[in-house]
């Protein structure tokens, strides 16, 4: 039996949705969802979920080619 740990127990739950609802290509959640990204004072972890997500709900690619 796989464990499961509720989502108000991980460690970055809004970037996990962010992704699962970038790999569904629902680019409206994703945006949404991006604004409530906390302000942690790591400086580049936010602007680089804030990029991958609409880039993999667009794209459908996990990264960005360059």
């Amino acid at each position: 039996m796989a464990s499961h740990t509720p989502h108000a127990h991980r460690e970055h739950p809004i970037e996990l949705l962010i992704q699962r609802a970038a790999e569904c290509g629902l680019l409206s959640a994703v945006l949404d969802l991006v604004q409530l990204l906390p302000e942690n004072g790591d400086f580049n972890r936010r602007p680089s979920v804030a990029f991958d997500g609409p880039w993999l709900a667009l794209t459908g690619f996990g990264r960005s080619p360059w």
